[in-house]
């Protein structure tokens, strides 16, 4: 996701360069998307992804997770957690258009900033 116009969404590398953040802000939907991005990492980080997802605001907030990518370098990505839309999650399936309208708002997606 790129937002147009905006300063954050490039930084400096320690080389100096310039790093896109492109695809570095991810909404998961539902707990095994969230999840997912403990796969393969430490004990203490899937504990550290569970305990987030427990928390009561976790719809409400993020969580930053840090991945491989294939040269073996780390890069940072930011988890903005919604849950499963499917019918069937009844807990969630009514509120769920207002908390993914709540999440773009929050990350400020609207026509003309966005680039898939």
């Amino acid at each position: 996701m790129v937002n147009e116009g905006q300063a954050p969404l490039s930084r400096p590398d320690e080389r100096g360069s310039d790093l896109a953040l492109e695809g570095r802000t991810l909404i998961t939907l539902g707990r095994e998307a969230f999840l997912w991005f403990g796969i393969g990492r430490s004990k203490e980080e899937r504990a550290r992804l569970e305990s987030f997802w427990k928390s009561e605001n976790r719809f409400e907030s993020s969580i930053e997770v840090t991945l491989e990518d294939d040269r073996g370098e780390e890069q940072a990505f930011t988890l903005y957690p919604l849950p499963h839309p499917s019918p069937l999650n009844q807990t969630w399936y009514t509120r769920f258009p207002g908390l993914l309208k709540q999440r773009l708002e929050q990350l400020d997606v609207r026509p003309g900033n966005l680039t898939l």
